[in-house]
């Protein structure tokens, strides 16, 4: 997405207010943030460098303060209180990403669905504990593996595993749904390294483990890659779904078919 199209805002004033989290323990505190989706790539400029806390820079880099770039959050050590100022200047995603298990039909008809842009500067703070895993901030990209299906592609075992990867846009703009239904349909015929799921690049409470992070130079380190055979796009048919959905909700289908040569162990 990265090499094709802009999808960040950069400049965006954020201060972040301290949140009783249910998934933060006693020794840390959290500070929610007015975003979700801080861009950790330090490769985008402007970059998510680190934070303010009472006037003084500190640094991504600073072990004692996690920047949760999910969810838009610093947790610091509860020693620090709950009275901090946090402020930063941030890069943030335009489309939230989120993981989901559902099946397509579920996650639209069963979910809520939260225009951000509707909401005030103080509404991620005041509600974050009263947004369970069936809400969700729009627009917003939903990624499901769907199946995979191994076949003999040579002598020695050799096997081309053939991998589904859905993703569901749902915004109430078209605009955005037509763009990220664009962008990812032309990307058949690409290749994309794939990281091994240990080495993922995202710690506890969605940190990067090595800070300043880079996708474009992490990549590098691994030369095994998927083969994009085929992108097929497509949007929600409304004559039949309008009664179930939300007010002005917008939903479009990606599905990706990938190809890895692999020798199995």
């Amino acid at each position: 997405m990265s090499s094709q199209g802009q999808a960040y805002v950069s400049n965006q004033s954020n201060t972040f207010q301290y949140v009783d989290f249910k998934d933060v323990p006693a020794s840390l505190h959290g500070y929610q943030g007015r975003f979700r989706g801080l861009v950790a790539d330090s490769s985008i400029s402007p970059a998510n460098s680190g934070v303010f806390i009472n006037g003084s820079f500190i640094s991504g880099s600073n072990t004692g303060i996690k920047i949760d770039y999910l969810n838009g959050r610093v947790i610091v050590p509860s020693g620090s209180g709950t009275g901090l100022t946090i402020t930063a200047n941030n890069t943030i995603k335009e489309v939230n990403i989120y993981p989901y298990d559902d099946d397509e039909a579920q996650l639209v008809i069963s979910s809520d669905f939260v225009d951000y842009d509707s909401q005030t500067s103080t509404f991620l703070s005041s509600l974050v504990n009263q947004l369970d895993q069936k809400t969700y901030l729009l627009p917003a990209c939903f990624l499901r593996y769907v199946t995979t299906e191994n076949e003999n592609a040579g002598f020695g075992g050799e096997k081309d595993s053939k991998t589904r990867i859905r993703a569901v846009v749902i915004a109430k703009d078209n605009y955005i749904i037509d763009g990220v239904l664009s962008l990812f349909g032309d990307t058949k015929g690409f290749c994309v390294n794939i990281i091994p799921y240990e080495d993922y690049p995202y710690g506890k409470y969605n940190t990067v483990k090595s800070f300043p992070y880079s996708y474009s130079s992490y990549i590098t380190n691994y030369q095994t890659k998927a083969y994009i055979e085929d992108v097929t796009t497509s949007k929600l048919d409304y004559s039949i779904a309008m009664d179930k959905l939300e007010k002005n909700i917008l939903v479009g289908f990606i599905d990706f078919d990938l190809s890895t040569f692999r020798q199995p162990v």
